[in-house]
């Protein structure tokens, strides 16, 4: 067995006016981001991958000083600025090769975020676990391969993810918090979530 501790980055700071893969988390992002990993520590040798995006490495060094840092592990684009609607935010769940204009289907981003954990799970032994930093449209883009996930209240981003008939979430996916995938023989074979 194989596990992937898959984490939505901690609470960036939306004042910022950086670019987005610049924006950094607050203070109390930080904080949070080690109290979460303290709460859920495993017991497994872990490495640690994150995408490159400020906010999401910010995390990642709450669990290591070693950080591999891999670009299919960014979020989703959403294209130009300011056009990307509340529904274009729900059309994306139950029609994957929508993209808005100069943004990433959840399809493309899908394909990438696969290569990479699938690369991180043939670096893992059995027995070992990896922490994964990204942002919740690409977890989310990752798990629909496997998952089923319904949009419930698409002005407070609330979904229904479920794997095998279960549902593993109800509600927002919150910053931060984890998704522990465990894989056997290159199967998924079970899916928890774990939020702060």
């Amino acid at each position: 067995m194989k596990t992937i501790y898959l984490f939505r980055h901690s609470a960036p700071d939306r004042q910022s006016t950086a670019a987005n893969s610049q924006i950094p988390l607050t203070a109390d992002g930080k904080a949070a981001a080690k109290r979460f990993w303290n709460k859920i520590r495993p017991s497994e040798a872990v490495a640690v991958y994150s995408s490159p995006y400020r906010r999401a490495y910010e995390t990642a060094e709450a669990i290591s000083k070693i950080i591999i840092t891999d670009a299919r592990l960014a979020e989703r684009e959403t294209g130009e600025q300011g056009t990307f609607t509340i529904q274009a935010w729900a059309r994306q769940y139950t029609d994957c090769d929508f993209a808005n204009t100069g943004g990433e289907s959840f399809r493309t981003a899908r394909t990438r975020m696969t290569a990479a954990i699938s690369y991180i799970l043939t670096r893992t032994k059995d027995g070992e676990a990896a922490a994964v930093v990204s942002h919740a449209a690409a977890i989310c883009a990752y798990l629909q391969q496997y998952c089923t996930i319904t949009v419930t209240d698409a002005d407070k981003k609330l979904r229904r993810i479920t794997f095998s008939g279960a549902t593993v979430l109800n509600g927002p996916i919150s910053t931060p918090s984890c998704f522990v995938l465990r894989f056997e023989d290159g199967v998924l074979r079970g899916i928890e979530y774990i939020n702060f």
